[in-house]
């Protein structure tokens, strides 16, 4: 099973290499251009995710994405190293990510529509300091929330790095080649 590896420390701008990676890996295989698309908008929440993680808990190590694929499975992994929130939401309802969370409701997003777009007449306060933690919580199931909507096949677990704290969203596509 041919694996390509990549180390990206924990900073926004460097989840667009993680995209461009995986849209390079997905063509070489072969997919169509829409599972292309869900391929890079999958592993960029998922690395979007890790950011937040490392960036919260102030995590030195950089974020792994593992590549691996053999003639019949894409598999991609997103190893970070903090404290995650690993639970899957129940659903992809905007309710059950938010739950829990003040000042932010089911209803501060336009029904209907996009999934996570925010209403125009929507007005969220900055959180408070110690609000932090629980918007990291938000973030992160919010994200898991849009790869469970793109990937049939996904689990959020904890890392099993004795010495590392963290976890890993682990992604699986079929491969259908087209080429």
């Amino acid at each position: 099973m041919p694996t390509v590896e990549l180390q990206i420390s924990a900073l926004p701008v460097h989840v667009r290499t993680a995209r461009l990676v995986a849209a390079a890996l997905g063509r070489r295989l072969g997919l169509d251009a829409v599972t292309i698309d869900e391929v890079k908008l999958a592993v960029g929440e998922a690395c979007s995710r890790a950011v937040g993680v490392h960036i919260a808990a102030e995590a030195p190590a950089p974020i792994i994405v593992q590549f691996q694929d053999d003639d019949q499975i894409l598999e991609i992994r997103v190893f970070d190293c903090g404290e995650a929130d690993t639970r899957l939401p129940a659903g992809i309802a905007v309710g059950d990510a938010l739950e829990g969370l003040e000042g932010l409701s089911p209803e501060a997003f336009t029904a209907g529509d996009d999934l996570f777009a925010l209403t125009a007449s929507s007005s969220i306060e900055p959180p408070e300091l110690e609000q932090s933690v629980e918007v990291a919580g938000l973030a992160s199931r919010l994200g898991l929330a849009v790869i469970a909507g793109l990937v049939d096949d996904m689990s959020v677990a904890p890392r099993n790095a004795v010495d590392e704290p963290g976890s890993v969203v682990t992604m699986r596509w079929p491969i259908v080649s087209f080429a």
